[in-house]
């Protein structure tokens, strides 16, 4: 139960005991000193003893600001005096516990204080403080020693406190060396706590997790947990812990771990190639954070698509280096990267088979680059071509990517051979509408070619099949006889 300021319906400290019920109808009693704190769950149900999770400084400070109080002008004056009752009533409880008690957990500790304070009150003499500043992580283990050994259970704290603290280790299950001692020492204040010290407990168990924090300056809660979580230590670099474990405070740290968390959970959908390596440093799990999340629908969306094989070789020439973009995640980061919206052609160009594709291009400048097919198998022409940011490419970028096609689009996979067809096929195998589209394209392409000459005389011959033809012809023959 956790307990603390304007965490209560009702609060009162009257006879030397806290009396407090909580907003779910849960009900408390704690004597300040000697500390003794009992429970009723529900209104009318058995009182049962427990630890609060409170903090004396915390309490102190609140406490100590009645004579502070400041509320805004015109709040209702019952509101006022619940809150200078609850401040009085935290006040008094604060101040019946011994003043160097509250120092010296309030230096060394952050949480468990109730659990020390019970200790430090059933020990005779100064041995449980003096533990308490040498070893506060030993000290929380005598406190709370029914979660770590039903042994250490039997022995009261007076006799513990003067044990070697080795000896207090192996009793609470941890390895009774000296290293384990200085292990201990180096825990963070906010990591002194029985949770963390249990899995600081596990984590030692196996002997390359307590090899790598033994080589750590500082543990924290969340170093711990990563070091011990295989999925999170596989995706993490030994520097990244170094830097993790810098963290003093402790929501920092959770922080990063549900980053870290994030980071798994998103790259553990890409494909196993493409999924980027270690993490290994807090920087870099930032940017993968601000990165990864709001492209974490991309990412599965191109996790689940399939290019096909590119239709058109590479080029890797003095005036031209182009690769073809095999995958849609490859897609996904040169959109990223160049600032472009190239992804959103992933599902045409997956389910296109070749008819249109990407490419990077790295000569003669870097520009990402977006070819069509022209008809079912037809040449490639460019639809489009980019720099960063969708920069228009320079003319000769556009120049060397047209001379290129020429040379291997009727390499393509599927691509017809561009011949134009003979009286004799003519006569037997009249072609199709189609054919002779592509035929007027052709010649518009090319009037001054010989095969733009051979495509005219075979129209000739088919004006009068095809009335719908005769308008394209006459514009056709006009436009080759200016060029001639």
């Amino acid at each position: 139960m956790r307990v603390g300021p304007r965490r209560h319906r009702s609060i009162l400290f009257v006879d030397g005991v806290l009396c407090l019920e909580g907003l779910d109808g849960a009900r408390a009693r704690l004597r300040p000193w000697p500390p003794e704190a009992v429970r009723a769950r529900t209104q009318g149900g058995a009182w049962e003893p427990f630890y609060p999770l409170l903090r004396f400084a915390e309490l102190e400070r609140y406490g100590g600001a009645v004579r502070q109080l400041c509320l805004p002008l015109g709040e209702p004056a019952r509101v006022v005096a619940r809150e200078e009752t609850e401040r009085t009533a935290w006040a008094s409880f604060v101040g019946r516990v011994p003043a160097e008690v509250r120092a010296v957990i309030g230096r060394h500790l952050v949480g468990g204080d109730w659990g020390v304070a019970v200790m430090v009150a059933d020990c005779d003499g100064r041995g449980a403080l003096e533990l308490v500043a040498q070893a506060p992580a030993i000290a929380v283990l005598i406190a709370r020693r029914e979660l770590f050994s039903a042994a250490a259970v039997r022995e009261r704290p007076g006799a513990l406190v003067y044990r070697r603290q080795r000896e207090l280790l192996g009793l609470c299950g941890f390895p009774a060396t000296k290293a384990a001692v200085k292990l201990l020492g180096r825990l963070r204040r906010s990591a002194i706590r029985p949770d963390v010290l249990l899995e600081l407990r596990a984590a030692l168990a196996d002997p390359p997790v307590a090899r790598e924090l033994a080589h750590l300056g500082a543990l924290s809660a969340a170093v711990i947990h990563v070091a011990r979580h295989p999925v999170l230590r596989a995706a993490v670099t030994f520097r990244f812990l170094r830097e993790l474990a810098v963290l003093e405070a402790h929501a920092a740290g959770e922080g990063v771990v549900r980053a870290l968390h994030r980071v798994v959970r998103f790259t553990a959908e890409l494909p196993q190639a493409r999924r980027p390596r270690r993490v290994d440093s807090l920087a870099q799990l930032r940017v993968w954070v601000n990165e990864l999340g709001p492209r974490a629908a991309e990412l599965r969306r191109a996790a689940r698509l399939t290019f096909p094989p590119p239709p058109l070789p590479a080029s890797d020439g003095e005036a031209l280096r182009l690769e073809p973009i095999a995958d849609a995640y490859e897609l996904l980061l040169e959109g990223q990267e160049r600032r472009n919206c190239i992804f959103s052609f992933a599902d045409e160009i997956a389910a296109g088979r070749g008819a249109l594709y990407a490419c990077r291009v790295l000569r003669p400048e870097r520009a990402t680059l977006l070819l069509r097919r022209r008809g079912a198998a037809g040449p490639f022409e460019i639809a489009d071509v980019r720099g960063f940011a969708n920069r228009t490419a320079r003319p000769g970028t556009v120049a060397a990517i047209q001379r290129w096609l020429e040379e291997v689009s009727p390499m393509a996979a599927g691509a017809r051979e561009r011949r134009v067809p003979t009286d004799l096929q003519l006569a037997t195998e009249p072609p199709s509408r189609e054919a002779i589209e592509e035929l007027l394209a052709m010649i518009r392409r090319a009037p001054r070619t010989i095969e733009a000459a051979g495509a005219v005389m075979t129209l000739a011959t088919l004006c009068h099949a095809d009335g719908a033809v005769q308008g394209g012809l006459l514009a056709v023959a006009g436009e080759i006889g200016r060029a001639h």
